[in-house]
């Protein structure tokens, strides 16, 4: 499982990892955690991912997003049909306002930017197959947009940290009674003091993955992306009842 965030904060890699495990078991829940690896992207990826370089048109950053592609189709290739490719960039805008055709903005430009590169490459190796491998986990506004569904750890964390945050906690206990603002909610990092501080935390402590499904929103998206039937052929592979 190779993955690219356009996040550059030290722990944007784990942030992803667990999302994206989480939603995985929602489709396949007899996963073998064991044999699902999820190592971090070389650096050439990290540097065409990073700073919206993905979507940069700037010539100084054409070496980089090639790098970029080719380090998909690298991926995609040497994993003898087992490699998944997930790609995190943030919607940016409400999930009302999501385009039907692209979802958003920066999707569509790392589609034009990277994908139609990495196509053009798995062409001329004839395994154009594999494209569908990529998934594209878009949270709408943001990754805080499904990290602060766990308002429970949230709540936790304010309890701990009084009253260094108290102002966050009228918004955590809204979000709590309402979890369906937060994809209609605009840059809520800004909305809570702690910002990006606990997303790890959040992450990977006790998020309530299959509530924030059953909401039908942003994530819910991507587990049912996960759900066509040639992808989840290829996680039964991963099955504690699969021969390895």
């Amino acid at each position: 499982m190779l993955l690219l965030t356009e996040d550059t904060g030290d722990d944007a890699h784990a942030v992803v990892k667990s999302l994206v495990e989480k939603m995985l078991f929602l489709v396949e829940p007899g996963l073998d955690s064991k044999r699902l690896k999820y190592p971090r992207a070389d650096e050439r990826a990290r540097k065409g991912m990073g700073f919206n370089c993905y979507k940069s048109r700037s010539p100084r950053d054409y070496a980089k997003k090639l790098l970029l592609a080719e380090a998909i189709v690298t991926h995609l290739l040497r994993s003898e049909g087992s490699a998944l490719v997930f790609v995190h960039v943030d919607g940016d805008r409400r999930w009302s306002e999501r385009d039907p055709e692209h979802l958003c903005e920066n999707v569509y430009r790392f589609d034009e930017e990277i994908l139609a590169r990495v196509r053009a490459i798995l062409d001329r190796h004839g395994r154009v197959d594999v494209i569908d491998r990529i998934i594209h986990v878009v949270p709408f506004w943001s990754v805080e947009s499904w990290l602060f569904q766990n308002t429970e750890e949230a709540l936790r964390i304010l309890a701990e940290t009084r009253p260094r945050y108290d102002e966050a906690l009228a918004r955590s206990e809204q979000w709590q009674r309402q979890p369906h603002l937060l994809d209609e909610q605009v840059r809520p990092k800004d909305e809570v003091a702690f910002q990006a501080k606990y997303n790890r935390r959040l992450a990977e402590t006790r998020f309530p993955a299959r509530r924030v499904n059953e909401l039908g929103l942003s994530f819910a998206a991507v587990v049912m992306r996960l759900e066509q039937p040639t992808l989840r052929r290829l996680l039964a592979g991963f099955s504690r009842h699969a021969s390895p």
